[in-house]
């Protein structure tokens, strides 16, 4: 009832456009907010019919509304302590319905197999609260986001193109996969599969918030060290805004080389590098006495969540 309220003043706005408009310095104000958060064009209108049917709407839903954005600084909009997702949230709740701001979709990279003979030392954390990226902040070839939300140079002896040459699914031991992206209005969303599938299918992630997204990949398997559950993360965050389709950045997908190997790589089965799961959905995962990410350790004996 309260979106059609706010949809309707649409047509009487429009109509009176030749009357003259109010100067109403809120809607003004709560609308650049929308915009600034990726809202528009949606259900909210576009940058020029928001704040005409912000104009028209009854004391009642102007009010509703306002109290969504009141005090808030979007601004920071790309900062981890961003507004937008209670803004968003706030809304869904005023108008009983979250598509008010908006559908996006994404589709998945192809992933990048790499292999280092170099241990990089761990992340404590994976980037989920990182900014996101600007044009001073995009990770170029070479580089990738780190667990400081800065862009770092790959250690000079990664080689990557791995599956040109290899049966990756084999060479690092996957047995199953799980595509994902991290919302940080409408959570984690995920596809499981086997890694063949993972290879071949053009995997699309559909009616998501306009947001920040960091897409992800978990990978479950067995290699030389035993058994093991993996996070790799994309090398950079997606700002996605309503109406858009867009690209998730490249997932690279790295194993460490035991030291002293030699010879052709694409031979036996080696360990792999990034994050470890436990805890990564929840940090509850970490008190409820189950292995969650299958590597035979749960709870505190897992280093995962030691490290949380």
């Amino acid at each position: 009832m309260v979106l059609r309220a706010w949809a309707s003043t649409a047509i009487v706005a429009l109509a009176m456009l030749g009357c003259g408009e109010s100067d109403d310095a809120e809607c003004e104000d709560t609308c650049a907010a929308f915009d600034a958060c990726g809202f528009l064009p949606s259900l909210l209108g576009d940058q020029a019919s928001c704040r005409l049917r912000c104009e028209r709407a009854s004391e009642n839903v102007r009010s509703s509304v306002f109290a969504c954005t009141d005090g808030q600084d979007v601004a920071i909009q790309c900062d981890a302590n961003s507004s937008c997702p209670g803004i968003a949230r706030c809304l869904g709740d005023v108008f009983g319905d979250l598509n008010v701001v908006g559908r996006s979709n994404v589709a998945m990279a192809p992933p990048e197999f790499c292999v280092s003979s170099e241990a990089k030392p761990e992340p404590r954390e994976a980037p989920t609260q990182c900014k996101c990226a600007d044009a001073s902040e995009v990770c170029t070839d070479g580089q990738t986001l780190a667990a400081d939300c800065k862009c770092e140079d790959e250690v000079s002896s990664l080689r990557c193109d791995l599956s040109k040459d290899c049966n990756v699914c084999e060479y690092f031991g996957v047995s199953e996969v799980e595509v994902g992206v991290h919302s940080d209005i409408d959570g984690v969303q995920t596809e499981r599969m086997t890694c063949e599938e993972w290879l071949v299918r053009d995997i699309r992630f559909s009616d998501l918030s306009p947001s920040r997204l960091l897409p992800f990949v978990r990978l479950r398997g067995t290699s030389l060290d035993g058994s093991y559950c993996r996070m790799f993360y994309g090398t950079s965050l997606v700002e996605l805004h309503a109406g858009q389709s867009r690209v998730a950045p490249v997932v690279r997908i790295v194993g460490n080389q035991p030291p002293g190997v030699t010879g052709p790589l694409c031979q036996g089965t080696i360990p792999l590098l990034g994050w470890p799961c436990e805890g990564f959905t929840s940090i509850d995962e970490c008190r409820d006495g189950e292995d969650n990410d299958k590597d035979g350790r749960a709870d505190d004996s897992d280093p995962a969540c030691a490290e949380r």
